[in-house]
């Protein structure tokens, strides 16, 4: 029934279909305990008043604690206008702002309802502003909020959030610094001072410190959240230096790994908009520090790309040294490999590098691959087919309703509904479960979503993929118009797969914020040349009044494939004409005019902005499984013709 509830819900004829669906979810109340949640999440927002008696008693079990036993404190309400509830208010100062959230908070009379406090409203009011991103509102709500009740926002982390947000986009005079220093310095105070009590529901660790805040391990984490949200509020205002200086601060009283990775972050960021030519020396202090290497690949692509541009050969090679295992190591192995094939850099001969780079198990295939072709090596075989599975053989799922609850979308019609629930429970998934709802995607023809999942779950440490798995994640929708269109223009087809997998993950209809459309993101503009050019040549005639309908697969696929085409006879090298599909033939032009000695392969490290460095790797390295998994080439044989 909650299929058929989500479809009646978003059908087009208005009020009837709202009831419809709201039918339909009471009965799905009467699921496993995933579908009865769920239904209850959807149910609510549809009703017009607060459900009677019966249905309440089957609503406040189905959902999450805080949820449940706040709607019972409502019902306990129904009628009366007098009196706050601190237990039920504390839901709607802490959970996300959702349907279910404005449907409640409407119950209770609206943020200025009787169930809050004056300073309780106010933060009310700021939470709604700041889920419609109107910072400058929120900050006068919230400002209401702390000149009523300041510990309102030690007692709730989201408030502080919240406020930490409105200063960092509603206001540049600093006046959230110079507050949130204030109370960090507060807390270094030995001298506690009456506290006021925690809201219920919400017990605060420790004892209380002073104006109200609390002490031990809570007291340690708001310091952490006070310094880290000055740091990102003095670097909204562009004072580098100060927020630099706060985030050195937070790190040391930062709560987990997660959060003193995300100050690094900041720290070295920074650094590298304003001073580049010390961001390797500061490495030498953080690197030993951060946790997860792999939120860092973007900073040391960036470092790489400059140093490059540079020819700071010795400092790439010291940062290189600093590095341990892992895709940034083999990006500044290789690089030092190349440039030192190229005369560049001496010291230490270019096998080196590149057998590190070929050994690197937890390394870049792009650039693993490269190295194996720079070493006459083979890379180490894909895996085989998977293992045969038994007729009617069950999969033996480790959480059954849920899996029942998602995979239930793609039998009952309602496959373009999935996507958020499996989103919201994926953590919580093994992989061969993830990889059953991938599959279910890619039958359903949502094909970039099956695609995300697949390599999601085959990122998962200690995961083996199969070549299923490849064949999921490499997929080949449409794939007659893709070797039509690939022969007629003597494009190998694994680089036009390779191209649109980077650039749309074969989701048709897709638009980008630059306005590219379509499975091979065209301009429009370049989309209406490319098919008067191809017009004039005697080909197909897609100008249409209004534009190049880009939607159109066949469409799409034959301009992209002409463009590709296009710019491959223009830029004379593969590499070359994948920068300037992504970054534009003029720009790529002016920088190449700029650095017209280096290899196609380095002088991509050197290109200005990272989403097109990063484009050319991944169109490469998809072009390369594309060729070994559908047309019997090796990796090394389709690397060695793009590079040519």
């Amino acid at each position: 029934m909650f299929y058929a509830a989500i479809l009646a819900e978003h059908a087009p004829d208005g009020e009837k279909n709202r009831a419809d669906a709201a039918a339909l979810y009471r009965t799905a109340l009467g699921g496993n305990p995933v579908v009865r949640e769920e239904a209850a999440r959807r149910l609510l927002p549809l009703l017009p008043e607060f459900p009677d008696p019966d249905l309440l008693s089957r609503l406040v079990p189905a959902l999450p604690a805080p949820w449940g036993r706040a709607l019972a404190q409502l019902a306990g309400r129904a009628g009366t206008d007098t009196g706050t509830n601190p237990e039920a208010a504390a839901v709607f100062l802490s959970e996300p702002v959702d349907p279910l959230y404005l449907w409640a908070l409407e119950r209770a009379g609206g943020a200025e309802g009787p169930l809050f406090t004056k300073a309780e409203s106010a933060a009310v009011a700021g939470r709604l502003s700041l889920a419609r991103s109107a910072f400058a509102p929120a900050l006068e709500h919230f400002r209401a909020a702390l000149e009523a009740e300041p510990a309102l926002f030690f007692r709730y982390p989201e408030l502080l959030t919240g406020l930490g947000r409105s200063f960092q986009f509603g206001d540049n005079s600093g006046a959230g610094t110079e507050l949130f220093l204030e109370w960090e310095e507060s807390l270094r105070d030995p001298e506690p001072a009456a506290a006021m009590p925690p809201a219920a529901g919400q017990p605060v660790s420790g004892q209380p410190g002073p104006a109200g805040m609390p002490d031990g391990p809570a007291r340690s984490l708001l310091a952490y959240r006070l310094l880290y949200f000055a740091g990102r509020i003095e670097r909204q205002r562009g004072r580098h230096e100060t927020a630099t200086g706060l985030f050195s601060r937070a790190v040391e009283k930062a709560p987990d790994a997660l959060q003193a990775d995300a100050c690094i972050w900041y720290i070295l960021s920074m650094a590298l908009r304003d001073r580049p030519g010390e961001v390797a020396g500061l490495l030498e202090t953080w690197i030993p520090r951060w946790h997860r290497a792999a939120d860092f690949d973007d900073i040391l692509d960036r470092l790489a790309r400059h140093l490059a541009s540079q020819g700071s050969w010795q400092a790439l090679l010291e940062v290189y040294r600093m590095l341990k295992p892992g895709p940034a190591r083999a990006q500044y192995g290789y690089i030092l490999g190349r440039a030192s094939e190229a005369g560049y850099f001496g010291g230490a001969r270019p096998e080196e590098f590149y057998r590190t780079v070929f050994d690197e198990k937890q390394g870049s295939f792009y650039y693993q691959a490269i190295s194996a072709l720079k070493l006459g090596r083979a890379l180490p075989a894909p895996p085989g087919p998977d293992p045969a599975v038994s007729p009617g053989q069950a999969p033996g799922f480790s959480h059954p309703e849920l899996m029942e609850f998602l995979l239930g979308f793609f039998g009952r019609g309602a496959s373009e509904f999935a996507l958020p629930y499996i989103t919201k429970y994926r953590q919580e998934l093994r992989a061969d479960e993830l990889r059953a709802l991938a599959e279910a995607l890619q039958k359903a023809g949502i094909w970039d979503e099956s695609i995300r999942l697949a390599g999601f779950y085959m990122d998962q440490d200690g995961y083996e993929p199969t070549r299923g798995d490849l064949e999921l994640c490499y997929p080949r929708p449409f794939l007659e118009p893709v070797e039509e269109y690939a022969g007629e223009f003597g494009i190998p087809p694994w680089l036009l797969f390779g191209l649109i997998r980077t650039e749309s993950a074969f989701a048709p209809g897709i638009g980008s914020r630059a306005g590219a459309v379509g499975l091979t993101q065209l301009m429009p503009d370049t989309a209406a040349e490319m098919a008067g050019r191809l017009a004039r040549q005697g080909g197909a005639d897609y100008r249409r009044e209004g534009g190049v309908d880009l939607t159109d697969p066949r469409a799409n696929i034959h301009l992209g494939a002409f463009y590709l085409r296009y710019l491959l006879g223009r830029m004379q090298n593969p590499l070359l004409a994948l920068l300037a599909y992504n970054g534009g033939m003029g720009r790529v032009r002016r920088w190449r005019a700029e650095a017209p000695e280096l290899p196609a392969d380095l002088f991509v490290e050197t290109a200005e902005f990272a989403e097109t460095r990063e484009y050319v790797r991944k169109v490469a390295a998809a072009a390369a499984v594309y060729g070994f998994l559908y047309y019997d080439l090796t990796v090394e044989a389709v690397i060695a013709d793009i590079l040519k």
